[in-house]
């Protein structure tokens, strides 16, 4: 301590507080009376020889970011050297604030700031291992980080020159950290703090340059995860995760530069020569990142511009859509009650709502159009961009439900694709499998056949068929597509029940004001062989007001009611005869008006003992259609070779008969729903009628299950007959 003796050194500064105390010194602020200014001066409790070497040391590395020895001597007694009076906050506040959205000198904190003031600590210490000297205790508290950005790494009082003699390890245990560790019979006087010390430090005592970038590593890593990379909550499960090899891997509550990681791994590898050789080489990879970032911070401005862009325009996407839905819903009902001799200017305004709606498509379209190409833009400028990546997706996604919803197939397809290709995470992938969730509760348990409905030469018709066991079936993974469930074991009447399973859909559909999904069995002999079980449940309307409607379980007549039926009728009550002569005994009647179908279905219930009405509208779209929501009886085409229409025979127009060689057949059996003759359906109105089908005048594409005809009471039509059901 001689070289330190000076009675004006004493003189020279007078103690004001103290600002910290550590394992070997105490730090005061203290007033320099020659220069009139506040200094920090920093005096040994401990360990006189390695604080005399820490000035020593610190005096020879005159570095602006390595704290400066302005004065050295004794005081009170003790050793002491000046050093300025460092304002601001250590690393690990400055961490700490990022991860808590937090302000610090009034500015947030960002991972370039973080990043920038580790790479100037790094090349503080990088210029030291080019002095041969090593710090040997880098920690985040052992940086501070000032108001204007300045970074001072402190606390070099365990530092070495390499190739000089001088302890490697502590030449006795301190409090603290070497207590804990000498408890647990770890290795005694431990140089270095857990979480941060080098493998090789705690094995072996070994210290250089690869030790002191393993400690930066490991505040890289708290800089970019939040926490040590060893995971512990004392000094001693840090230091056994460090000796078993047990690192956590780069990752943290926010987003990790891939850049940032790979500099990390390097630095914190297991072996020395795998790290960077000095501290400088590892400042460089960083500066290198921060030059890259200011690219990428104006890449990410840019895309969040467009991603924030692309957001406006998605909502003027769901606006518009969500008035061509109302437009649509407006023209349906419109249209409901709207008779084909309705006054013109009634119809137009239902075309101009439908034009209206087509113009919000179009508008809804061309807005998310835009929306993609910013959003593919933002992914151009920035590929890892999450948000942008995941409007994207979801935006493709929502396109690719709407495609397929209207039966744009190929177009959805397309949409498809595209989205499988961006879908980097894999989140759409089970969507975009399909496979959806049967269950069937039956109130008696009967065997279970299900049978794919696919397409074959244009109809949709039975494909594969799976025996799936007796009933209940529950939760049973199929592909979304149309099905037919074949229920019966020769116990029971045989139900034929169609399933129709939208893209990771659910069946039966679950309505709040339908519970009751229980399919009734009917008693063996209950349905006779001319008739068609329709089982209650929900089907897919092609209307625009509504997406799935229930319907009540019926029995309807395979055929129309023909002029061999309609003539016994007419024995007893010839007031309904019609003023055309009656067709073949086998054809359809037609040319009756809904009254006197009406009759008929009164006079047949008095003869057959059971209640027979006219269908309702919903009863004859799900007996024609099934539940899937089909265009046409057989599926998305027609064609006249499959029904009696106008240009079906060569010989020209008529109706044929009901057993007629015919695939005009529904799902449920009903036979004649597309075309030979229409059906009059029960109305509410007093004035009006419907009648849904096609007919024998008609071409195949007027057999559209959707199209149904308006028109007045009293009306007859050589194409319009009827057919009859009942309740079951």
């Amino acid at each position: 301590m001689k070289e330190f003796a000076d009675r004006r050194f004493a003189d020279r500064y007078e103690v004001l507080e103290e600002l910290g105390s550590g394992g070997m010194a105490v730090v005061l602020r203290a007033q320099d009376r020659v220069l009139g200014r506040e200094v920090a001066l920093k005096q040994c409790t401990d360990l006189e020889d390695r604080f005399s070497r820490e000035i020593l040391l610190t005096s020879r590395l005159t570095h602006p970011n390595i704290m400066t020895v302005l004065d050295a001597g004794l005081l009170n007694g003790k050793l002491t050297f000046v050093m300025p009076i460092v304002e601001g906050v250590t690393l690990r506040a400055l961490i700490g604030a990022r991860f808590r959205q937090r302000e610090v000198h009034g500015r947030p904190v960002t991972l370039r700031r973080v990043i920038d003031a580790l790479r100037v600590a790094a090349d503080a210490v990088g210029f030291a291992h080019g002095r041969d000297v090593v710090h040997r205790d880098l920690k985040p508290d052992n940086v501070m980080v000032g108001p204007h950005g300045e970074v001072v790494v402190l606390d070099w009082g365990i530092a070495k020159v390499l190739g000089e003699e001088g302890p490697d390890r502590m030449e006795r245990p301190n409090t603290g950290l070497t207590d804990i560790v000498r408890a647990q019979d770890l290795t005694d006087g431990l140089l270095g703090t857990p979480g941060y010390v080098s493998p090789e430090n705690f094995e072996d005592g070994l210290h250089g340059p690869p030790s002191d970038v393993f400690a930066l590593g490991a505040v890289l890593y708290a800089a970019l995860c939040g926490r040590t990379p060893f995971k512990g909550k004392s000094n001693f499960e840090l230091l056994m995760a460090l000796k078993k090899r047990r690192r956590r891997a780069v990752r943290g509550p926010l987003r990790v530069p891939r850049g940032l990681a790979a500099v990390c791994r390097r630095a914190l590898a297991w072996d020395p020569v795998d790290r960077y050789p000095t501290a400088t080489e590892m400042a460089r990879d960083l500066e290198e990142w921060l030059e890259g970032s200011r690219q990428r911070e104006v890449a990410w401005n840019k895309a969040d511009d467009l991603v924030d862009e692309a957001e406006v325009m998605l909502e003027q996407v769901a606006q518009s859509r969500k008035r061509s839905v109302l437009l649509r819903q407006d023209a349906a009902l419109r249209k409901e009650t709207q008779a084909p001799h309705d006054d013109l200017a009634e119809k137009e305004v239902v075309w101009a709502l439908e034009d209206h709606a087509e113009a919000a498509d179009l508008e809804g379209d061309l807005a998310e159009q835009h929306a993609l190409d910013l959003l593919l833009g933002a992914k151009s400028h920035v590929p890892e961009h999450d948000r942008a990546g995941d409007l994207l997706t979801q935006t493709l996604r929502d396109s690719h439900m709407r495609l397929e919803a209207a039966g744009h197939l190929r177009e959805a397809a397309r949409v498809g694709h595209t989205l499988r290709f961006h879908d980097d995470q894999g989140r759409y992938s089970r969507y975009l499998e399909g496979d959806g969730s049967l269950t069937l509760r039956t109130d008696t348990p009967v065997r279970v056949e299900l049978v794919r409905l696919e397409p074959v030469a244009r109809r949709l018709l039975p494909t594969r068929r799976t025996e799936l066991g007796m009933s209940p079936v529950l939760g049973h993974s199929i592909p979304f597509g149309s099905y037919l469930l074949v229920l019966g074991d020769g116990t029971a009447e045989r139900v034929v029940l169609p399933v129709f399973l939208k893209r990771r859909g659910i069946w039966p559909p679950r309505k709040a004001d339908h519970g009751d999904d229980i399919v009734r069995i009917p008693e063996l002999g209950s349905i006779r062989p001319w008739e068609c079980l329709i089982s209650a449940g929900f089907y897919a309307t092609r209307r625009a007001a509504q997406r799935w409607q229930w319907c009540d379980g019926f029995v309807m007549a395979r055929d129309p009611v023909t002029w061999d039926g309609y003539g016994r009728f007419l024995e007893a009550h010839p007031d309904w005869a019609p003023e055309v002569e009656p067709g073949p005994p086998n054809t359809p009647v037609h040319s009756v008006p809904v009254e006197a179908a009406e009759a008929y279905a009164r006079w047949f219930s008095e003869i057959d003992g059971r209640d027979w009405r006219l269908p309702l509208e919903v009863e004859w779209e799900k007996a024609a259609g099934g539940v899937d929501g089909r265009r046409f009886v057989w599926g998305p085409h027609a064609d006249s070779a499959w029904g009696r229409f106008r240009d079906s025979l060569s010989d020209g127009p008529r109706p044929m008969s009901v057993h007629g060689d015919t695939l005009d057949e529904s799902v449920y059996g009903v036979r004649g729903m597309a075309g030979n003759i229409a059906d009059w359906c029960v109305s509410a109105s007093p004035n009006t009628v419907v009648a849904r089908g096609g007919a024998w005048l008609d071409d195949a594409r007027r057999s559209e299950i959707s199209v149904r005809r308006l028109l007045r009471r009293g009306t007859v039509s050589d194409s319009i007959g009827f057919r009859l059901v009942r309740d079951c």
